[in-house]
């Protein structure tokens, strides 16, 4: 009796079945799925062909021809105040940096004023002069000083940051450190959900979800007008097939969740007037 219930409803217990398979191999997709679908997308871009960038993209690369001209990278932050200054007398729409700057420039002379600076007595009406001398010394004389400031007059400048998304990756940072870094993006949070019921919970939905945030030192992150993520999604064969739309990080010291956009190529985007100016592969 059984058996003659199943095969006059086979049809129906044939569709649940292939339902939930697809159901599950959505959510939990084997590898030989995912290596299906990176084949079929392999395949897709191969018959499309290479989509050149436009003439309005111009890429100055940390190559060895510029490497044998201004030295070893890191290059010193003046030269960066000096390339960004050059590409703004050019007019450049959008002038986006694709490194981290997460460090301050080391500075021997900055150093050596800042040990007389400490020699100098606070409470002395007759040294205030010489304070006041002292810290614009010390203002001309960082580098970092330098960038920040042409930063400031350039709204057209994008920075990039990137997240940590294994928490094998934090040995180099401290909780302060990390702490630092969220507080210098966390202007550029997304607060554009449109919610269909007032009660939908966010972290239910497929975010990616970051350890940490690394970005640069506080004086660019505060200076640039833009930021975005240089965050990739890597495949199992080493390829780079999507970007994240949106990146969940969860604040260590207040436990409340916060969601990062846009990316880094469409903030550039954004400020030269247009869409992404950076080719689509």
């Amino acid at each position: 009796k059984l058996f003659k219930v199943f095969k006059k409803y086979s049809h129906w217990f044939m569709g649940l079945t292939i339902t939930l398979l697809t159901i599950l191999a959505y959510i939990y997709p084997p590898v030989w799925v995912q290596n299906l679908e990176n084949l079929s997308q392999n395949s897709h871009f191969r018959l499309r062909g290479p989509i050149a960038p436009g003439p309005e993209v111009l890429i100055a690369k940390i190559d060895e021809k510029s490497i044998d001209k201004l030295g070893r990278w890191p290059w010193p932050r003046q030269v960066m105040a000096k390339l960004t200054q050059k590409l703004l007398d050019f007019e450049a729409r959008a002038i986006g940096f694709d490194v981290i700057f997460s460090s301050p420039q080391s500075n021997p002379q900055q150093e050596s004023l800042e040990q007389l600076s400490h020699l100098i007595p606070d409470a002395s009406p007759e040294s205030a002069p010489v304070r006041e001398l002292m810290d614009k010394l010390l203002r001309e004389s960082s580098p970092d000083a330098k960038f920040a400031k042409v930063l400031s007059k350039a709204p057209q400048v994008v920075l990039g940051y990137f997240f940590h998304f294994s928490d094998e990756e934090l040995h180099h940072l401290t909780p302060e450190l990390r702490n630092q870094y969220f507080e210098d993006i966390k202007s550029s949070q997304f607060r554009g959900f449109l919610k269909s019921q007032s009660n939908l919970d966010l972290s239910r939905l497929p975010f990616p979800s970051a350890y940490a945030v690394e970005s640069n030192i506080t004086a660019f992150s505060r200076s640039a007008r833009s930021s975005g993520f240089i965050t990739f999604n890597i495949d199992n064969d080493g390829s780079i097939r999507r970007l994240p739309l949106l990146v969940r990080y969860k604040d260590p010291a207040s436990k409340k969740e916060y969601y990062f956009s846009p990316s880094f190529s469409k903030a550039s985007g954004t400020i030269s007037g247009g869409n992404s100016p950076f080719p689509h592969w």
